[in-house]
């Protein structure tokens, strides 16, 4: 990082496969993915769900959290008659991913099948969106009002109850853009779990995607323009020729804390959005005080008791 003069080492970081789908990027604490199902909320902000029955729309099926077979699980439960080959349950997130043109990605999860019928139970996976090539002859794309994408892979259980731990599903991005992921249940009831989209970092390479998190010291002032390097160097320490740059990123600022025992703020300060409003503290000769403004104070007093 360099704001005027020499670079400033920031960070030391080893390359980790990075997750695509995350809660909140702008966050302080480590990224999580939407499908680390931690609470029912989880579900209900990042994840939707519909059905259909050909080219009509059904009732959509019930995303539900649940422990009791698989650890941190998302239960799908429907009364939707799945016999047909174009009847299928519907789970997406609800927010998009950024994908990188011809890059290697991952999915992995874990999932627990029954089976409700004599058609063993069996769970797809596509993704859909500008980074993907949805192929036309794909049944999935023709049958429904909506195209599902491009087919990443199946799970498919040959017993009445099958567990899956960590199925892992290849893929390359075709185009640079955003895709949704999309869990489709062709027959059976579903629980899926822990599910994770990442680079694929091979031993050796660098991914064609990142991204990190890293602190920046509260001494650059606010509105200023910071530009960053990024050098990359072998498990042996040696440093590559390919160097990447940054310019003239603006500096929004961080976090202040005062502390030891003879700090002094002098003037007035406002706990607000605005000058002169919310919670004011004054160290004014004489005046010093800690109140709310907006508040007028009491208007007549009563003696006695409540």
């Amino acid at each position: 990082m360099v704001l005027l003069g020499a670079w400033d080492l920031v960070n030391d970081i080893e390359l980790e496969e990075t997750e695509i789908f995350v809660t909140n990027t702008a966050s302080l604490y480590p990224d999580r993915a939407v499908g680390t199902f931690v609470t029912q909320s989880t579900i209900n902000t990042y994840w939707t769900a519909s059905a259909y029955n050909g080219f009509v729309a059904a009732a959509a099926p019930t995303l539900t959290w649940t422990t009791a077979s698989l650890n941190n699980a998302m239960k799908i439960s429907s009364s939707l008659n799945l016999d047909a080959n174009n009847s299928v349950l519907l789970v997406q997130t609800t927010s998009s991913g950024y994908f990188i043109e011809n890059s290697a990605y991952k999915i992995t999860i874990d999932a627990l099948a029954t089976r409700t019928t004599t058609a063993d139970p069996v769970l797809s996976v596509y993704l859909s969106g500008s980074a993907f090539y949805a192929n036309p002859t794909d049944y999935f794309n023709q049958e429904f009002p909506v195209k599902f994408g491009k087919r990443i892979g199946e799970l498919r259980s040959t017993g009445d109850n099958q567990r899956f731990d960590d199925v892992v599903l290849n893929f390359e991005s075709e185009y640079t853009g955003n895709g949704t992921l999309l869990l489709i249940v062709e027959s059976g009831e579903w629980q899926v779990a822990d599910i994770r989209v990442t680079t694929d970092n091979d031993a050796g390479y660098s991914p064609n995607y990142t991204r990190i998190k890293t602190p920046i010291q509260t001494t650059h002032k606010i509105n200023n323009q910071i530009s960053f390097k990024a050098e990359y160097y072998n498990v042996a320490g040696e440093r590559s020729k390919q160097i990447s740059y940054v310019y003239n990123k603006d500096w929004e600022g961080g976090n202040r804390y005062i502390d030891g025992n003879f700090s002094m703020l002098t003037g007035s300060l406002y706990v607000a959005d605005s000058l002169n409003s919310g919670v004011a503290i004054s160290g004014y000769p004489n005046s010093g005080f800690v109140r709310s403004l907006g508040y007028e104070g009491f208007t007549a007093g009563f003696p006695g008791f409540l």
